[in-house]
C-alpha cells in the first residue's frame, strides 16, 4: 500500500513538472501508462520531452541570475568604491568611514588624509579649487571651468567619473587600482597633475582646513546651492546608491537619523 501511494506521488510531482516544462502533449501517455514502471515512464518522458526541459532549465536559470544580478552588482560595486582598512563612522545608520574624526564617504581614506598633510602632496601656484558641501553643483562649475580654460572635459561636463578621472581629480580619494574605472589618483599622479599648464583644477567637499586652506598658492570657487534643494539631490543618491551608503534596505522608519 505505502508503493502505491509513493507511486501515486511520484506520478503526480512528474506531472506537475511536465506541465511547467511545456510538455502537455505528452500528458494522455503518462495517464495510460499510470500502472507501468517509474523507469519506463521516466524513461519515455525524458525522450519526448527532453527539448521543452532544456529550454525550461534554461530559461529557470537565466531567471535566477537575473534574481541575483541586482546583489552581486552591489557586492562588486561596494567592492570597487570602498578604500581598505577603514573605521566605520559609528553614528547613523549610513554606511560611512571615519576619517580624522570627520564621517566621510566610502571613497576616502585615513591615509590619504595623512598623505595630503605631511608634505607628500605639493601645492603650486596657480591650484584652483572647486569646493562645496556635496550636491551642490560642484561637477557643473567644473564643466564652465573647463569651458573658460577650453579644456576637453567641457564636452563631458555631465559625466562625474570621466571629470574627475581626466580634468579636476579629487584628492581625497585614492587610487584604488582600477584605473579610468576608478575615481581616485595616486599622489604621484596628483604631484604631475597638468605638469606644464598654468593652472590645476582640483575639487574637494573637504572642510577648509588641512589641505583645503588658504596657502597662497591656491585660488578657491565656493560653490553654494539651496539647502532644501541640495538636500533633495543628496537624498536621491543616498537612496539611489544604496550599495555605496548602506541603503538597500534601509526605510525613515524611526527617523532621519
Amino acid at each position: 500500500k505505502r508503493d502505491l501511494v509513493n507511486q501515486k506521488y511520484f506520478f503526480s510531482y512528474l506531472y506537475i513538472f511536465l506541465r511547467f516544462f511545456g510538455c502537455a502533449p505528452y500528458q494522455r501517455t503518462l495517464a495510460l501508462e499510470f500502472h507501468s514502471s517509474a523507469r519506463t515512464i521516466t524513461e519515455t518522458m525524458t525522450i519526448m520531452c527532453s527539448r521543452q526541459v532544456w529550454l525550461g532549465i534554461a530559461v529557470a536559470t537565466v531567471a535566477a541570475l537575473s534574481a541575483a544580478m541586482p546583489t552581486m552588482m552591489s557586492t562588486l560595486l561596494r567592492h570597487m568604491f570602498t578604500a581598505p582598512n577603514q573605521t566605520p563612522w559609528e553614528r547613523g545608520r549610513l554606511r560611512l568611514i571615519n576619517v580624522g574624526g570627520l564621517p566621510a564617504q566610502t571613497l576616502n581614506s585615513a591615509d590619504r588624509a595623512l598623505e595630503l598633510i605631511d608634505g607628500s602632496f605639493l601645492h603650486r601656484e596657480g591650484d584652483v579649487w572647486v569646493v562645496s558641501y556635496v550636491k551642490s553643483g560642484t561637477t557643473w562649475t567644473i564643466g564652465i571651468l573647463a569651458a573658460l580654460w577650453k579644456h576637453p572635459a567641457a564636452d563631458y561636463a555631465g559625466s562625474l567619473q570621466k571629470v574627475t578621472r581626466n580634468f579636476c581629480p579629487q584628492p581625497e580619494l585614492p587610487d584604488l587600482g582600477w584605473g579610468d574605472d576608478g575615481f581616485g589618483h595616486s599622489i604621484r599622479e596628483l604631484n604631475d597633475w597638468s605638469k606644464g599648464a598654468p593652472h590645476r583644477c582640483f575639487k574637494s567637499h573637504w572642510p577648509s582646513k588641512d589641505h583645503v586652506v588658504s596657502d597662497g598658492k591656491s585660488k578657491f570657487i565656493y560653490v553654494m546651492r539651496n539647502a532644501q534643494d541640495q538636500m533633495t539631490s543628496m537624498w536621491n543618491q543616498v537612496y539611489g546608491m544604496g550599495f555605496h551608503y548602506g541603503t538597500e534596505n534601509m526605510t525613515f522608519e524611526g527617523g532621519w537619523d
